[in-house]
């Protein structure tokens, strides 16, 4: 029986609703290394910049909850003169939005969850499924 995937769900329509929130004006998938997986906009540049952005930031992120007792970390947002910028947790490695200054952050907030449930979904129906006394390297 073949896999049923979500209905239109594919990374990039997921980026793509996530980039409609107001004031979102990027919104990509970085791996934890920083390699830029998937975005809602082909073209540009700064992309590439953003996704390595969110991994550092990520995981340093995650070191330092880890490490004040806070454990895993679930998201950051960020407040920058010229923007905002939210940083999520998934399991392929961070999602990004960016957004205008003048933002609603938890909305984004909001989005990201949406977006990371999404992702994960998606994720799940591209992973191998592991079956019980397969062993593992």
């Amino acid at each position: 029986m073949p896999v049923k995937s979500p209905p239109d769900r594919s990374l990039r329509r997921i980026l793509e609703e996530l980039r409609t929130q107001p004031g979102v004006t990027t919104a990509l998938l970085a791996a934890s290394d920083g390699l830029l997986i998937a975005r809602a906009v082909e073209g540009d540049d700064a992309d590439e910049l953003w996704a390595a952005v969110s991994a550092v930031l990520g995981n340093l992120g995650g070191k330092l909850t880890a490490g004040l007792g806070g454990g895993e970390l679930q998201s950051a947002a960020f407040t920058a003169v010229h923007c905002q910028f939210v940083v999520r947790r998934v399991s392929l490695g961070y999602l990004l939005a960016v957004a205008q200054p003048e933002a609603d952050v938890e909305g984004i907030c909001a989005g990201m969850e949406t977006a990371a449930r999404e992702v994960e979904a998606v994720t799940a129906l591209l992973a191998p499924t592991a079956r019980e006394g397969d062993e593992h390297v």
